[in-house]
């Protein structure tokens, strides 16, 4: 019984030890944090033990001081991180990629197409549209048509915007048209989306927008669509397209429905 009783009162003297340097520490002024590193503890352990201390004014001043002070440095620090390992991500990225062969770009253009574009029901048909917020993802599908010789004059765009922001809709367009400058594609009349009763939206000022991919000074600019003429066979060949990829990604097992199926 007394080897038992040793056994747990060793610690016990350890703890007191650290608990009386703990309270020595506090009333000097240091953060709960700075005592639990040189001690070795955890925070909660010191400001159980120090919590009845009464700090001066001038110590709570400082050590807001101080807790401002690691807050900033912290943050610079995560940020640098942050930069740091987007540029090396990048630049792994870049020399992943390379230059995209024609085949690749018809992959992710029928990718882009599964995920963002209009799909044909099986009973009508209607011509290849895509509608996106983001212009690179636009970009890439408008470059894939003209690589496979469909002309700017079968292009047709089309803005959508929120009602709020109809006193800024030629900012919005000529916005657009920096990523699309042809005089030959059409531009539709711009569609207003109305705001709901519940749904407050935020309003931005357009009026100094810089007409610049990645300078911009706000992050909302509408939504556009891109529709190609003539295109139904189109629409058809990439809806098969992301079939025969969904067949090679084992979508359909025998056990699953197949894609239009799924679809439908």
């Amino acid at each position: 019984m007394l080897t038992y009783v040793s056994h747990i009162t060793a610690p016990m003297k350890a703890k007191t030890k650290e608990h009386n340097i703990a309270i020595r520490m506090r009333r000097t002024g240091l953060s709960y944090h700075a005592i639990a590193v040189h001690l070795h503890v955890s925070d909660a352990s010191v400001c159980e033990w120090t919590k009845h201390i009464d700090l001066t004014l001038e110590q709570k001043t400082q050590l807001h001081i101080n807790s401002d002070i690691g807050r900033k440095t912290g943050g610079n620090t995560r940020r640098v991180k942050r930069i740091t390992d987007e540029k090396r991500q990048l630049s792994f990225a870049k020399l992943m990629v390379q230059t995209l062969s024609q085949r690749e770009m018809y992959l992710i253009a029928s990718a882009l197409y599964w995920a963002e574009g209009s799909k044909q029901n099986g009973r009508t048909s209607h011509q290849t549209s895509i509608c996106n917020s983001d212009p690179g993802i636009l970009l890439i599908f408008y470059s894939w048509l003209k690589s496979i010789s469909y002309t700017d004059d079968q292009i047709v765009v089309q803005l959508y915007l929120h009602e709020h922001f109809r006193d800024v809709e030629e900012d919005m367009i000529q916005y657009w048209k920096f990523f699309f400058p042809s005089s030959a594609i059409f531009w539709r009349k711009t569609v207003f989306k109305k705001n709901t009763k519940n749904k407050p939206f935020m309003r931005y000022n357009h009026r100094a927008i810089l007409y610049r991919a990645g300078l911009s000074s706000s992050t909302y600019y509408g939504l556009l669509k891109l529709d190609v003429r003539k295109s139904s066979s189109l629409s058809r060949f990439l809806a098969g397209t992301a079939r025969s990829i969904a067949h090679d990604a084992g979508w359909c097992n025998g056990n699953t429905p197949d894609f239009e199926s799924a679809r439908l």
